[in-house]
């Protein structure tokens, strides 16, 4: 009687075990999702723009990358995320994030908003942004 008992504990216990550790690896992409979107941030924040061109999606042709004598006049002082969806699968999130900058040519604070897409990359197991470094004027 005892052994039937330990057994069917067992049995639930490996099943648990399993479903846990399911568990565990979604949680761990997601963790994953937010060291790299901090790291990505700190890169906009302080204007490191090749730091943080490694974060987008690589392309065949990196012609989106913005222009470098423009980049090197935008100073952000703001990068806040408003609004962050997951996919079901946890393999895509998208984020609306708002960011204050100016160019040292104007002195004027401006802010724009942009949708940013981040896929998870199984192969490479790592998070890209395929949306491209936000787009200042």
């Amino acid at each position: 009687m005892i052994k039937m008992y330990l057994k069917k504990f067992l049995i639930c216990f490996f099943i648990l075990l399993l479903f846990g550790c399911a568990k565990i690896e979604k949680m761990t992409k997601l963790d994953d999702f937010d060291v790299t979107t901090r790291a990505y941030s700190h890169h906009i924040r302080w204007a490191e723009w090749d730091d943080a061109a490694i974060f987008l999606k690589s392309t065949k042709e990196d012609t989106d990358l913005p222009d470098p004598e423009l980049m090197k006049m935008i100073k952000v002082t703001d990068y806040s995320i408003k609004k962050t969806a997951v996919s079901e699968d946890q393999t895509r999130v998208v984020q609306i994030v708002e960011v204050q900058y100016y160019r040292n040519d104007r002195m004027i604070v401006e802010t724009i908003r942009e949708k940013e897409l981040w896929e998870w990359n199984a192969e490479k197991e790592k998070w890209e942004l395929s949306t491209g470094l936000p787009n200042f004027k």
